[in-house]
């Protein structure tokens, strides 16, 4: 080596170092320029994604806006046909209610009609009843009179006349007492 005057080995080790390190950048720039294109291309995939999305949003909201317009006219339909429903149920009870009122006062007439017949038979009876101690109060005093006659004209019978006279007045107070049992029906 000394010959030459050159003091770098055989083989040089730096022209070895130069092409391995240009093979190793070579490598390196291949794959970066890979990277790159690989890179360049997502780039555009998503940019082409990007340039779709807004077409992706708006078909979605579309469908989410036909969704939520069959939802809400579904919705009318149910509160539409719960109206007629109440509308229905309301007028059944209206006239239901027409009804019972009919019925109630075709009840209140024939009752009164009821209470009518049955005060004019009361009313009839109390008059029987009535004529029948009148007739039963004359007897009596008719009785009286002839026992009173008898007695003027016998003195004999004056035991019996006593007690005859004890039976009328007797008598007489059971017919006094069954007018105030009636009367006092008759109140009631």
């Amino acid at each position: 080596m000394a010959d030459r005057g050159d003091l770098r080995p055989i083989p040089d080790p730096t022209i070895l170092t130069t092409q391995a390190q240009n093979a190793a950048i070579a490598g390196l720039r291949e794959i970066l320029e890979m990277r790159l294109a690989g890179m360049d291309k997502a780039v555009v995939l998503v940019s082409d994604d990007l340039k779709a999305f807004p077409l992706l949003v708006s078909e979605a909201v579309g469908g989410l806006e036909k969704l939520i317009n069959e939802k809400l006219v579904s919705i009318n339909n149910q509160f539409t046909l719960r109206d007629v429903a109440v509308a229905a149920a309301l007028k059944a009870a209206q006239e239901a209610v027409f009804a019972q009122q009919v019925a109630n006062k075709e009840a209140n007439t024939k009752m009164e009609s009821g209470f009518i017949k049955l005060f004019d038979q009361n009313g009839e009876r109390l008059e029987m009843i009535r004529s029948g101690l009148a007739a039963s109060i004359d007897d009596i005093k008719e009785r009286l009179l002839l026992i009173e006659g008898m007695k003027a004209g016998s003195g004999e019978h004056k035991a019996s006349t006593g007690a005859n006279f004890g039976y009328m007045i007797g008598a007489l107070g059971v017919v006094c007492l069954v007018v105030e049992i009636i009367m006092r029906m008759v109140h009631l």
